[in-house]
């Protein structure tokens, strides 16, 4: 089940698809929610000076900082009177028990995330899939968080299932652990599902076997969940790009999948599924280690 929700959220209006996501799982679920927002260090005057910056351009960047985190706020608090759910800022007097809280803390995600996110049962974060886009805040959560991460695309055709139960689930199946656990870490959003397939993409003339794919497929119908399988060729095409185009095809509205099982390095070097997926999805993800 999900009862605790994580939202790292940066005030942009680009990430709103995740903040969205959050607060939908939120009200699904009845969990409880916390939006972190983070905030650059301060920078002393005497640094930005000595590089020979000037004072306006220390006020500049500190009006940035200040925009931002009001946004956030200012989203935050919209997306709670939306969605009829409480929401405490820190320094406001509200105490809990409270559904959702906004939090401000001041530091780098690699730094803040990964303690921040151990006791939250999934993480909603956006994913900067523009050309210039980077992924400091995914990685930091998938690779030393140990939770299910939910990756909502700046740039979605499909937002996150408006009733927090997605219609159309699809399940990236390549018997490894990461993908074991990612199937069973969507379990909580794939009980309302209307259709369930799972993806298994031929690597040459490897193919995840037939008895693991039949115990997937009945684990899935130990938890009360229908799944069809679909073999998928895939010729000279990453292995991302064939989970990308069955999904659309599908009409999915979520794509679950275990994330670098051969390692974060390598498959950047050897452009790998997950590197894929995440830099060109336009539909939310589901990713595990």
């Amino acid at each position: 089940s999900i009862k605790t929700l994580l939202c790292v959220f940066s005030g942009e209006a680009s990430e709103l698809g995740a903040l969205e996501a959050a607060f939908t799982l939120t009200r699904a679920h009845t969990a409880v929610l916390r939006i972190l927002h983070l905030a650059d260090p301060p920078i002393l005057y005497e640094a930005i000076t000595d590089c020979g910056v000037a004072a306006s351009g220390l006020d500049l960047l500190e009006k940035d900082a200040r925009h931002l985190s009001e946004a956030a706020q200012a989203y935050a608090a919209d997306y709670a009177a939306r969605y009829a759910i409480k929401l405490h800022i820190d320094g406001s007097p509200d105490m809990p028990p409270l559904q959702a809280r906004f939090q401000t803390l001041i530091g780098g995600a690699s730094d803040l995330l990964p303690a921040q996110s151990r006791t939250a049962d999934m993480i909603v974060v956006a994913g900067d899939n523009r050309p210039t886009g980077e992924f400091e805040v995914v990685f930091s959560v998938l690779f030393h968080a140990g939770r299910p991460v939910l990756v909502v695309p700046h740039n979605l055709e499909r937002p996150f299932a408006s009733s927090g139960h997605p219609g159309t689930v699809a399940l990236a199946w390549d018997g490894s652990v990461a993908a074991a656990r990612a199937i069973r870490d969507a379990l909580p959003l794939m009980q309302h599902a209307n259709a369930v397939y799972l993806l298994c993409v031929e690597e040459g003339a490897e193919i995840p076997g037939e008895s693991s794919t039949s115990d997937m497929v009945a684990y899935l119908h130990s938890h009360s969940i229908s799944a069809e399988r679909l073999r998928l060729p895939r010729n000279v095409q990453n292995v991302g790009a064939v989970l990308l185009t069955q999904a659309a095809r599908l009409g999915a509205d979520l794509l679950v999948m275990g994330a670098y099982g051969s390692g974060h390095l390598g498959e950047m070097f050897l452009g790998g599924a997950t590197d894929h997926v995440l830099k060109h999805a336009r539909l939310p993800l589901l990713l595990s280690r």
